[in-house]
């Protein structure tokens, strides 16, 4: 990250290497205040999500990233609009179907947008998969998860 973004993270109050934690931000159900959750150990993935996770979905996210040789240790949380842009990530991993709709305005289904790629502003890699606390209460997706991962994957080594 230049130096910068980090000028303009911080005269937002954003202090970008120190994590933030989810119980600490208030969740909306409006879709402008979408939580981007960003792993600082690689800077090429940006994660949206529509709000911060419960335990149990988060830790299940932190599994979902580990499985695919992510660690999660250190993640910064804020909301989304310019913060795109600032970060510049090489993917987005849009969970959960309202974070799909945002960023790819629309109004399909995940399931019509999952498991294809998909660009955001166009010019970054964006896939859609399900949201961890989706995944908890309908373990039958998992395995179209895993396949969401792979993808992902596949775009992080390129």
């Amino acid at each position: 990250m230049s130096p910068s973004q980090l000028d303009y993270l911080a005269m937002m109050g954003i202090q970008f290497w120190q994590e933030k934690h989810p119980a600490s931000i208030s969740h909306s159900q409006n879709t402008e205040n979408l939580v981007s959750l960003c792993t600082i150990a690689a800077r090429d993935l940006m994660l949206i999500v529509d709000g911060p996770l419960a335990d149990q979905a988060d830790q299940l996210l932190d599994r979902m990233l580990q499985a695919i040789g992510l660690d999660r240790s250190r993640v910064h949380l804020t909301l989304l609009k310019q913060q795109i842009d600032i970060i510049q990530p090489k993917v987005i991993l849009a969970l959960g179907q309202p974070a799909a709709q945002h960023l790819l305005n629309t109004t399909a289904s995940l399931e019509e947008v999952r498991g294809k790629l998909h660009t955001y502003a166009s010019h970054i890699p964006l896939i859609a998969t399900y949201h961890p606390a989706h995944l908890l209460l309908h373990s039958k997706d998992k395995s179209k998860a895993w396949q969401d991962l792979q993808m992902l994957q596949r775009l992080l080594l390129v």
